[in-house]
């Protein structure tokens, strides 16, 4: 497997070094498409900062290699530069739903024939896979209108897979 290094000021590392490397394991694409991620902000479910006991932000979750970590100075340097209070608490805005995807069944029916490594209808996936990732798409999606968003998400898992994908609309046309 692959592996990565990070060296962090952390005080989640075994021997209590102020910088210390931290190796973990990459996550293989196998894995990724199975992982869940967020439709309506950053990062795969289960995964977000929070407050320790002693009021330092940790990150949750064990998807990232800096995962379960705690960061001393993140916390002053959101405060003293965006002039944030990470106390406050906003409720999460509900996403709004995407309309009903559009299904041509004589595409379907063909994509069957096709082996690929994924194909999801579900709305999270069509959501997360349908709108960028910058702040500005991010809020669009929290909270305003999702316009139009994709009816069907595929994983192809090599070329001849994604030139099969594209010659089915062709196909049915």
């Amino acid at each position: 497997s692959r592996r990565i290094f990070l060296v962090l000021r952390s005080r989640g590392m075994a021997d209590g070094n102020s910088a210390t490397a931290a190796s973990r394991t990459v996550v293989p694409v196998e894995e990724y498409k199975e992982l869940k991620l967020h439709a309506d902000r950053w990062g795969y479910e289960g995964c977000e900062f929070a407050l320790t006991d002693a009021g330092d932000i940790t990150l949750k979750g064990d998807q990232y290699p800096f995962s379960g970590l705690v960061f001393p100075d993140f916390r002053p340097w959101i405060e003293k530069t965006l002039h944030i209070n990470v106390e406050d608490q906003v409720p999460a805005a509900k996403m709004a739903k995407p309309a009903p995807p559009v299904r041509n069944e004589a595409f379907m029916a063909a994509l069957e024939g096709v082996k690929l490594a994924k194909v999801s209808g579900e709305d999270g996936d069509r959501v997360f896979h349908g709108h960028g990732h910058t702040c500005q798409e991010v809020y669009t999606v929290r909270f305003g209108a999702l316009d139009r968003v994709p009816d069907l998400v595929v994983w192809p898992g090599n070329n001849e897979e994604v030139e099969a994908v594209v010659r089915l609309p062709n196909e049915d046309n």
